[in-house]
């Protein structure tokens, strides 16, 4: 038991020791950077719009006593990129501004085409703040449709790509816009049944685009094909003629 004492008390002043050794390290190394030190982020522009070209400027400040090496902020966002950089990670350092008491470091976002609610986070060295930013969606206003060629043999081996092109007032559309296909007689301006598609991509993507591929089959018609591409839930439309020999 004596022994056992005799080892316990070597042991606690190991510790003791070893505590004395690390405190002043452990102060030399700590973070001087503390939660209030990136006092805000402020966004500005009230209203966004997922279209790929709108652009949204945030600012980050932090005291002028913050010490040299510790004004360097880290932007980051999971939807959009930064202008300066076109990357989703930057890194600006933070300067005087004859506006404001705070040292600021600005950066501009780019909108996504993706509806949806980006995350921004500044971070100087170990210490993060976010902030959200709702992207509204964005509204299709135009569709042109285009085919890589205007004549098609009546069988199954002829193809034509249609590819729509979307475009909104300012920029692009959101993703995800759904372009329908419907065919007609151009002559007659019925519909048209029995025709074939394949490799569906009619919901845009982050260009605008979407596209099917077109097959007349053994579609008993020779003549004149208007196909019409229409903007889901909307009178916005396009149409190209295809001949069928």
């Amino acid at each position: 038991m004596k022994f056992n004492a005799i080892i316990g008390n070597r042991r606690m002043h190991l510790i003791y020791l070893l505590l004395l050794i690390c405190l002043p390290s452990c102060e030399k190394d700590e973070v001087l950077v503390t939660t209030d030190q990136i006092i805000r982020l402020q966004i500005y522009k009230s209203q966004r719009f997922a279209n790929g070209l709108d652009t949204v400027e945030i600012d980050a400040f932090i005291p002028k006593k913050a010490e040299e090496d510790k004004r360097d902020i880290t932007f980051q966002t999971n939807l959009g990129h930064f202008v300066k950089n076109q990357n989703q990670s930057i890194t600006i350092k933070a300067e005087a501004d004859s506006t404001n008491s705070d040292l600021v470091a600005s950066v501009v976002l780019r909108a996504p085409v993706t509806s949806d609610t980006a995350v921004i986070t500044a971070q100087i060295l170990r210490v993060a703040v976010t902030e959200s930013i709702p992207f509204d969606p964005s509204e299709a206003e135009s569709l042109k449709l285009s085919a890589s060629k205007f004549g098609i043999a009546n069988n199954f081996q002829d193809e034509i790509l249609l590819k729509g092109q979307l475009s909104a007032k300012k920029g692009l559309p959101s993703t995800g816009t759904t372009v329908k296909i419907e065919v007609k007689n151009d002559s007659t301006n019925t519909n048209v049944n029995g025709l074939r598609f394949r490799a569906d991509a009619l919901k845009s993507d982050e260009n605008g685009q979407v596209s099917i591929i077109f097959n007349a089959g053994d579609l008993e018609f020779i003549g004149t094909l208007r196909i019409i591409g229409l903007v889901d839930g909307t009178e916005i439309k396009d149409s190209v003629l295809i001949e069928v020999f």
